[in-house]
């Protein structure tokens, strides 16, 4: 579709052509667009990738809901797991039940020693035959097979990663460490048969078993987060949009969001002071607990478009849970651009059907909780 307005999100786009761009994302089942307001190249090679990131996410995060019913698990995604006896990471994947899986692995500890951990349930008398085997396949150098990872550790308060080498498959194996050149010198020495002189300890089985519910909380491998934070960022602008209208939605108060939509932040700050995240947290703060017992059911995803302190920010809300939060500016707006703001936009998954009410006037407006 033609328009002559220019895109919303990068105004110097000359492309006329305008393609349907998703409130919120298609593969969370929605089917509410802007037809005239996004170019083809924002919708097609800049948003899609990031799109993709965050239903990824969101359907990780929810992967018990009934409506994605153990479909989109963490499934063969690697995550890892701080186990307090043997002092490190393990790298685990969930199974369709979301049930921990220890792949074996050597943890190489800060004497350089290697630690052999295994599936909790492993026998000592299973444990020693893994560990010639693995011995055996460092040896054989023309059947290794190693591929490498980086995972940076996201916060500083989190122990270290160690360098290790998981074992996923028969001669098949990935080094493992908090920075790619790590990463890749493990892998050179494993190849060269470097590590076959290492006195390999006896498996050493995790303290205790791995429960689903703490895996996902800590380091998601697999998860952009930067990129789930900039498309959120992208949504909450294509709400603006659509409640607001698109000749507000183009007011320069917006540009900088815009910006970190399009380009990420500068300074490397993934949610670039506008985005937080709201998934895991072990408290809510009592305005976001109580808009999710008001506001939030299991069976939408809810959109909360509303002002505070004059600047205006989406709560997000997906599959009934609280997802994160979107300030679309960073000072307040001129007092007589939005007099008003406080829009509930809830999205039945089920049908792909949505509602948009002021939230006085919304259908759930008599279930919000008495708050002092």
């Amino acid at each position: 579709m033609e328009s002559t307005r220019p895109c919303l999100f990068y105004e110097d786009e000359k492309e006329p052509q305008k393609t349907a761009e998703h409130i919120l994302q298609k593969g969370l089942g929605t089917s509410w667009t802007l037809t005239e307001d996004v170019c083809h190249g924002c919708n097609t090679r800049e948003f899609s990738a990031r799109d993709g990131e965050l239903v990824r996410f969101a359907r990780r995060l929810n992967w018990n809901h009934p409506a994605i019913g153990g479909r989109f698990p963490f499934g063969n995604d690697l995550c890892l797991q701080f186990d307090p006896f043997a002092e490190a990471w393990i790298t685990v994947r969930l199974d369709a039940t979301a049930t921990p899986i220890v792949f074996p692995q050597l943890i190489f500890m800060r004497t350089g020693q290697p630690v052999l951990i295994v599936q909790p349930e492993s026998s000592p008398a299973k444990s020693r035959p893994l560990l010639e085997v693995i011995r055996e396949e460092l040896m054989g150098m023309h059947r290794l097979k190693v591929s490498t990872r980086a995972v940076p550790r996201p916060d500083a308060d989190l122990a270290p990663l160690r360098p290790a080498l998981i074992r996923s498959a028969p001669g098949v194996y990935v080094a493992q460490a908090d920075h790619l050149d790590t990463a890749e010198q493990l892998a050179e020495f494993a190849r060269a048969g470097k590590l076959s002189s290492q006195p390999l300890p006896d498996a050493l089985p995790p303290a205790r078993s791995l429960e689903p519910g703490e895996v996902h909380t800590r380091l998601h491998v697999n998860i952009k987060i930067g990129d789930v934070y900039r498309a959120a960022a992208k949504s909450a602008v294509n709400l603006l949009c659509a409640v607001v209208g698109p000749e507000i939605a183009r007011h320069p108060a917006f540009d900088p969001v815009k910006q970190y939509v399009l380009q990420g932040d500068p300074e490397g700050d993934e949610g670039g002071g506008f985005v937080h995240g709201l998934w895991g947290m072990e408290r809510q703060s009592d305005f976001v607990s109580a808009l999710e017992r008001g506001i939030a059911k299991p069976e939408l995803h809810t959109l909360f478009l509303a002002k505070a302190a004059e600047r205006p920010g989406v709560f997000f809300f997906l599959y009934g849970k609280p997802f994160a939060f979107v300030w679309l500016t960073k000072a307040a707006l001129p007092s007589n651009l939005i007099p008003k703001l406080e829009t509930l936009a809830l999205f039945d998954f089920a049908t792909k059907t949505h509602v948009v009410a002021a939230y006085r006037d919304s259908p759930l407006y008599c279930a919000r909780p008495a708050t002092r």
